[in-house]
Order: C-alpha cells, then structure tokens, then sequence
C-alpha cells in the first residue's frame, strides 16, 4: 500500500508541476539599440528582460539573442518578438537572421558558412524528457527559410561568429594537399566555441516554412541553438523574422516499473497473510 500511495504521489505531484509551469524567456536588449549581427561579445552589453544567460555561467564570446528557461513538462515555451515586447522590449524588436547562411550546402568560402549570419539562443533545462523544438517564420510577411543547430552545453570558451559554423567533409584533404591552407580553426571546434558538442539539426527548403526537431530523452541542462537561413537567395537581408515554440515532454514511465510495482504489492499482501 505505502509504494502504491508513493507511486500515485508522484503522478500527481507532476501533473501540478507541468500545469502550473510558466513561460520564462528572457530578452537581449543591446546596449546599442540596435540588431548587432556582426559583433562578438554583445551578450555582455546591454540588458535582459528576464536575466541574463552571464549569470549562470555563460562565457562564450557569441552575441545570444534570447535565453529560454524550461522549468516544467508539456508547456509550450514561445520565443517571439511579440513575447519580447511583451516582457518589456521595445516596439519593433525582432529576432532574425540574414543572408540565408545556415545552408550546409553551399561552397561559400570552400563549404563553410558564416557565422555572422546567424541568430543564437540558449535553452536552460531544469527537467528531463524529449526535447520539440519548432522554428518557423514570424508573421505573414517573413519569407525566411529556417534551418538550425542544437549543441549540448553552453560552452567552456571561445566564440567568433566571424568564422564558419560548420565544416566541409573534405576538409582534411584540403589541409593535406595545400600545408598553407588556413579554415577557420579545428574542425571541431564550430565557431571556435569550445566544450560544446553537436545533437541534431533541422530545416526546411519551404519559404516561410517551419523545421522541427524532436531530441528524446534528454537529460536537464543547458543547450545551445545556432539559427539561419536555409534559402537559396544568398545574400538576401529582408523578411528574416522568426519565432520558436519550445517544449519537454515528459518521458512515459515504463510497463516494466508498474508491473514490478504490482509485483511488489502483491508480494507484501502475501507476507501479511503469511504472519496472519
């Protein structure tokens, strides 16, 4: 009975928990007023709707436009400029990206993609679970084209955006057969940022579209969104707004613990009979 009582305890405790969770994201507010897209380091400057990443633990040199933390199950967490204002930015603040520079795919600068051209958030997990992240465009008149990267932890140093993010596959052949040949930095160090590493990326060739990733079975902790463009206009700046809705869903417990659960049960109703 007390493991039953136990057992229903905490399937209640967390239907509370993942219905009373609100959405916590915070807001850069650039010290400048403006959508630095070039700058290193801005994250340091200016102000946060809601608190800073820097004040727990961020390092990196990498300009963070928005930090989400999730602190319950199955609760959409909605990142937008609308939910910025909201909390306190000024009218027309936008999250964007520009020149359609997420692209694996393309050979600008031998295969690598700029850096600068992208938009960076930082997820804050306090639960475990499986991980939904959506980015789409932001609006009826955002053509943006999303494709995005999610990396495990926040970093341990590093960040200079004005590099590549990803790296070509050959790379290797083409250090091998040119010794003066110069990319960008190790390999495995995107962005130069070090102590991260790479879960999963999505995105779409619709304009205007939507890319979803699902990562199951996350542990809590802190993750690391690299956002982009994945159009085929290189270069094009306008209508690159976009929004994100963020969720954890929680893990199902598995048949295996509520059999053993019963089992249990059953096998303490048997001990009482016994000393009856």
């Amino acid at each position: 009975m007390l493991f039953k009582k136990i057992v229903i305890a905490s399937a209640i405790s967390a239907t509370l928990a993942s219905s009373v969770a609100e959405a916590h994201v915070s807001y850069h507010l650039s010290d400048t007023g403006l959508d630095e897209h070039w700058r290193n380091n801005e994250t340091f400057q200016g102000s946060w709707t809601g608190g800073s990443p820097i004040d727990k633990g961020y390092v990196v040199g990498l300009p963070i436009t928005w930090l989400a933390n999730i602190h319950g199950n199955d609760t959409n967490y909605e990142v937008s400029a609308a939910d910025a204002i909201t909390e306190g930015a000024a009218e027309g603040y936008e999250l964007s990206s520009i020149y359609n520079n997420w692209r694996k795919s393309d050979s600008f600068q031998g295969g690598g993609n700029w850096g600068h051209t992208l938009d960076f958030g930082l997820i804050d997990m306090d639960v475990a679970g499986d991980l939904t992240i959506e980015i789409k465009a932001d609006g009826n008149l955002s053509d943006f084209t999303p494709g995005f990267t999610v990396w495990q932890g926040w970093g341990n140093g590093g960040g200079d955006k004005h590099s590549a993010w990803n790296f070509i596959s050959d790379f290797s052949e083409l250090a091998s057969n040119d010794p003066t040949f110069d990319f960008f930095g190790e390999a495995s160090q995107s962005l130069y940022v070090t102590g991260i590493s790479k879960l999963g990326e999505a995105s779409t060739t619709v304009s205007g579209g939507t890319a979803t990733l699902t990562l199951s079975n996350l542990a809590s902790g802190k993750y690391f969104l690299f956002i982009g463009g994945n159009g085929t206009n290189f270069g094009d700046e306008t209508n690159q707004t976009y929004m994100a809705n963020i969720s954890v869903s929680s893990v199902p417990v598995p048949a295996a613990v509520w059999l053993m659960g019963s089992a249990m049960l059953g096998l303490a109703g048997i001990r009482r009979k016994a000393k009856t």
